[in-house]
């Protein structure tokens, strides 16, 4: 009898190591394939950009984040060559989103025919566990007071993982910028606010429901909203008529928990 006992504790031990072994195995070829797509949209998107890179003097070692804003976002505003060349691979595509020195570099989605249509698809619009960053439903690229961009949060650091980095006042003052060109224009915004939250709960501030301010107070009442949570000063604000874009990830620390980066777009 102790003899079948342990040959059933092997054989459970067996199917546990296998079992595991698949689910990471699985894991890693979906990695693995999203990473190839990546590359490949990577590649297009780049082989069209530089045939229209401007002439941007080169960024001061010693350069302040208010100092590199400043320089970024007075480079050549003209509609990026490279998200013209993935519209045309596929019309659901209308951006690209960037932060310079972070692996946040992939192409932004906008399907509003369907909520989160691309919470699990790639590009072509495969399934895929890592999805593809997409703006939701309810904004408009050309009218929104506040674009919101969805990304996962990966472990292999891949997609917006490298938001939650932000929670850290010194990883922001090495990234303060983002670049978000889109099918209408290229555009370089300032991070105003940084701030960790949980999602749905009654009672708490809903911040990706504000896509466009009725009036002024409106839009102040999330601006101010975004900089009480703000985890540290940044020093930098919104006034309205400023079009905002808000970049959100999941956080693990929190249940429903989810990292957010505002950001206002710099006038030229």
């Amino acid at each position: 009898m102790r003899k079948i006992l342990w040959w059933i504790f092997i054989a459970a031990m067996l199917s546990v190591f296998c079992y595991s072994g698949w689910n990471l195995y699985s894991y890693w070829k979906e990695e693995n394939t999203a990473g190839q797509t990546f590359d490949s949209i990577t590649e297009i998107y780049q082989k069209a950009e530089e045939q229209t890179i401007p002439d941007v003097p080169p960024e001061s070692p010693d350069a302040s984040p208010e100092e590199t804003v400043e320089e970024e976002a007075q480079a050549d505003e003209s509609i990026s060559e490279g998200v013209l060349a993935l519209h045309g691979e596929n019309p659901d595509c209308v951006g690209w989103v960037q932060i310079e020195g972070t692996n946040v570099n992939y192409p932004v989605m906008y399907h509003p025919e369907t909520k989160d249509y691309y919470l699990h698809r790639d590009f072509n619009g495969e399934y895929s566990k890592s999805g593809t960053p997409y703006i939701a439903e309810k904004c408009d690229l050309q009218t929104s007071d506040n674009i919101t961009i969805y990304g996962h949060h990966m472990n292999s650091g891949s997609m917006f993982a490298d938001l939650d980095k932000y929670k850290s006042r010194d990883y922001y003052l090495e990234h303060p910028v983002i670049q978000f060109d889109t099918i209408y224009g290229k555009g370089v915004y300032q991070i105003i606010a940084v701030f960790v939250t949980s999602v749905y709960e009654s009672d708490t501030f809903a911040y990706y429901a504000f896509v466009e301010a009725e009036n002024e107070r409106e839009y102040m009442d999330y601006v101010n909203t975004c900089k009480e949570l703000a985890l540290y000063e940044t020093g930098n604000s919104a006034e309205y008529g400023d079009k905002l874009i808000t970049l959100s990830t999941c956080e693990y620390t929190l249940t429903n928990g989810r990292v957010v980066v505002v950001a206002k777009k710099m006038k030229g």
